[in-house]
């Protein structure tokens, strides 16, 4: 257990550093910032997206490989991060962070930048 958790520790360390000294690096984490805001849409929308494409197509893409379906999830999770970016360009919150938030405060909240 100390093991993984000094690895995570080292991991976030070493993105941290990435962050604010190597600046090719940093467009791409504000994309993942983006990802991380939206945290609830994108991990909603990602189990019901994998359930239903491994329900669907699952069968048929592991003919293929399972690598073939480690890239299907990488670009779907890729274009969740293109969203993320982009939607917080126009909103504060993403979708069903704007729904938990309305109704745990029981009103409509403005959602537009």
């Amino acid at each position: 257990m100390f093991l993984s958790l000094s690895a995570g520790f080292f991991y976030s360390v070493c993105i941290i550093y990435a962050y604010y000294h190597i600046g090719c690096l940093k467009g791409v984490l504000n994309y993942l910032e983006s990802y991380g805001k939206l945290g609830l849409t994108n991990y909603s929308f990602q189990g019901i997206f994998g359930v239903t494409f491994v329900y669907f197509f699952g069968p048929k893409v592991l003919t293929y490989g399972f690598h073939t379906l480690v890239a299907v999830m990488l670009v779907f999770n890729i274009c969740q991060a293109l969203f993320s970016h982009w939607w917080l360009k126009i909103h504060k919150y993403g979708p069903l962070e704007y729904l938990w938030r309305s109704l745990t405060e029981m009103k409509l909240l403005g959602n537009a930048k």
